[in-house]
């Protein structure tokens, strides 16, 4: 059995290929108590984040959800990612994952977050996520990082 760092999991992207690749993961762990939530569409996401009686350790979500946005120019994982950051623990992690790094969005939301540009592979980003967290879990601090990852 491997190490459970996250207790509580969101993963949010209305690709259905990503959500599988996450449960492939998460099946092939043995996390007994690891609660996970996937999500295709950013209303059922913010519902959960919103109604969960404990908040989520961890959130990967697509910055370019689809639904209107007039503030973003239509992209609406900003908003996740606020609500999460304000409803979590302060060594909890935000990932966002976009086919554009687009970091002028989520510059200025604070520290806890990685950005990983698709494709990635969901080993690597959960082993960077894990990392980060034990990172601020050891008083580190958290830091913006960015991943230029491409998929082989």
């Amino acid at each position: 059995m491997t190490e459970q760092i996250f207790k509580r999991v969101l993963i949010v992207d209305d690709d259905d290929n990503i959500l599988d690749s996450f449960e492939d993961l998460f099946e092939a762990h043995d996390w007994p108590d690891m609660v996970y939530d996937l999500c295709s569409d950013m209303p059922s996401a913010m519902k959960k984040i919103v109604a969960a009686d404990s908040p989520y350790d961890l959130i990967v979500a697509d910055l370019c959800m689809p639904g209107p946005d007039p503030k973003n120019y239509g992209y609406s994982g900003p908003y996740l990612i606020e609500a999460f950051l304000k409803r979590s623990r302060k060594d909890c992690i935000a990932v966002v994952i976009s086919a554009q790094m687009d970091n002028w969005l989520i510059k200025n939301m604070g520290d806890q977050i990685l950005m990983f540009s698709k494709p990635f592979k969901v080993p690597f980003l959960w082993a960077k996520s894990e990392d980060a967290c034990k990172d601020i879990r050891e008083g580190g601090s958290p830091k913006l990082t960015f991943f230029q990852t491409g998929a082989p």
